[in-house]
């Protein structure tokens, strides 16, 4: 536990230095410190309530806790990181008319979406405003693709689905105990991943992998 919530933290940080380092307005700034009360604000989306909101939470925190380390210190460039958050409550249409207001809003860069399907439906409003967007939850493959690489303004910091499922798929069959394999195979069943001892995937290039999990007794 103790070693998965340093994980967290540290991938926090990383997110959000992420976010600072992309962030046009911030790389165009003179190094020397800006008068006091002049912060940077850094728009956070996601299902902060909700049936998502045990995904959207964790990431809330882990960044908030980062951010108040950040502050500690002098903040980026003697500024203050400010926080915006939106709860799209893993909405789709609620999360587009929330990222229109965070571009609204002047953030600098926004992090956010544990859900595919919310995020899909933002990601022009991103790429249009050219504001960075840092995906550190959402898994779905097609949401870095969408724009060439050279050009996005969309990015991520979780492995994509094409990567994750073929993971576990290998690892599978050599657990690290008869435990891990009960409950990797009760997960996988939980989220529709396993029907009749075949792995099934969310997006075609995965399911052309054509993988398949045999279960043993």
């Amino acid at each position: 536990m103790l070693r998965t919530m340093r994980f967290a933290r540290l991938s926090a940080a990383a997110t959000i230095a992420a976010a600072l380092l992309l962030a046009p307005s911030v790389r165009a700034q003179p190094a020397s410190p800006a008068p006091t009360g002049n912060t940077l604000k850094i728009g956070i989306i996601g299902p902060f309530t909700g049936p998502s909101a045990d995904f959207g939470i964790p990431m809330l925190n882990g960044i908030q806790q980062a951010v108040d380390e950040i502050n500690a210190v002098g903040g980026y460039l003697g500024r203050k990181l400010e926080i915006v958050r939106k709860d799209d409550r893993a909405n789709p249409d609620l999360g587009l008319q929330l990222s229109k207001e965070l571009v609204a809003e002047k953030v600098i860069a926004t992090v956010g979406f544990c859900n595919t399907g919310v995020a899909a439906k933002s990601l022009a409003v991103y790429q249009t405003a050219q504001l960075p967007l840092i995906i550190p939850c959402a898994t779905g493959s097609p949401l870095t693709t969408k724009y060439p690489a050279p050009e996005s303004y969309i990015f991520r910091t979780s492995a994509k689905d094409a990567i994750q499922a073929p993971f576990v798929v290998a690892t599978y069959d050599q657990p690290f105990s008869k435990q891990d394999k009960e409950t990797t195979t009760q997960n996988m069943l939980v989220m529709g991943l396993v029907k009749n001892g075949a792995v099934t995937f969310a997006y075609p290039e995965d399911a052309k992998r054509n993988l398949f999990v045999q279960r043993k007794q």
